[in-house]
């Protein structure tokens, strides 16, 4: 898959020492920002937000339905809920209402659940996010683990297969059973893999993690597939995922809390998106044809994997973010 007419920029690498400190440093930060690692003489101001004004029909970029739903969360100022639309921003529906702070929603591979973090009171009366399950309608809503974690889980991830969750905790990427509860150590070999935003391809043998950069693993634990990838800037960055047919590593980089760049990474090369807007929680279609991001303004943009026709959906009115196209 690839975006033409679009800057490149060629693989980094830096050592093992490097990537540790590198990847700590992130975790202490909702946002994971770091500014202080961008090279401000190669990375100008990036602009405004195209100014594309609101909603474009559907008709003026795509002919016929587009494939899949997009789970996002929602905050009206008041709490954060998980909603549930069509690609092209149709069907709005509410999955949760409760005064909870909901966040971070995962489709599972057959797209019948949807993970998501919500808080949590432990034995020791600390409140820490932990994963919830709900049907992809919102029914039959539980705790992944009959028994709260004590820690601070984010960014849910589903195996192919069902069976497990990739987690962060600690500034780790842990691995929940879903059968059991359990909490378990993602390894590189016999390392902990430290990061966040870990995620699976389709065929669940490969796992991609952010943090520095960007590191592929077996998912069995059994070691790193190659190097690990430093951004074009040096910098922090989101929500890596494989395209659908695994060849291409969607990902955004968090150069600052306000500027972030979406990229496409394909063998040895970044290839940029979007020089405007924010790609919080940029995310496939199942097609491997179409991107959801959030932008500067706090709502939901569209665009296809080459980085054009750029829609902006309606929503709910309030703050959308974090979406997450289904399979």
């Amino acid at each position: 898959m690839s975006a033409s007419n679009h800057s490149t920029y060629p693989i980094r690498t830096y050592g093992l020492q490097a990537r540790l400190r590198r990847g700590l440093s992130l975790l202490g930060t909702a946002l994971l920002a770091l500014a202080a690692a961008c090279d401000s003489a190669s990375s100008p101001q990036a602009p405004e937000d195209d100014p594309v004004g609101g909603p474009v029909p559907e008709a003026a970029v795509t002919a016929g339905p587009l494939p899949g739903k997009i789970a996002f969360t929602a905050s009206d100022g008041v709490q954060n809920d998980i909603y549930v639309m069509n690609a092209d921003g149709s069907n709005l529906t509410r999955l949760t209402s409760t005064p909870e702070r909901e966040f971070e929603p995962a489709w599972s591979w057959d797209n019948s659940k949807i993970a998501f973090l919500r808080p949590r009171t432990d034995a020791s009366a600390q409140v820490h996010p932990d994963v919830f399950v709900v049907d992809a309608n919102g029914a039959n809503g539980h705790w992944a683990s009959s028994t709260p974690s004590g820690l601070n889980l984010r960014a849910p991830a589903w195996s192919p297969d069902g069976s497990r969750l990739l987690v962060s905790a600690s500034g780790a990427i842990m691995s929940m059973d879903l059968a059991t509860g359990a909490l378990t150590h993602f390894k590189n070999g016999q390392q902990d893999v430290t990061g966040l935003y870990a995620s699976f391809d389709a065929t669940g043998q490969k796992v991609v993690v952010a943090g520095g950069g960007i590191s592929v693993y077996h998912a069995d634990g059994s070691g790193r597939i190659g190097v690990q990838m430093a951004s074009p800037h040096i910098a922090a960055v989101e929500n890596p995922s494989f395209a659908p047919d695994g060849t291409t590593i969607l990902l955004t980089e968090a150069i600052t809390p306000e500027r972030r760049k979406l990229y496409l990474f394909a063998g040895t090369t970044f290839t940029l998106l979007s020089n405007s807007g924010i790609g919080i929680g940029a995310s496939w279609a199942p097609d491997g044809k179409q991107i959801v991001f959030g932008n500067r303004r706090g709502h939901l943009s569209r665009m296809s994997a080459g980085g054009n026709q750029r829609v902006e959906l309606a929503g709910t009115g309030g703050v959308d973010n974090q979406p997450a196209y289904s399979h």
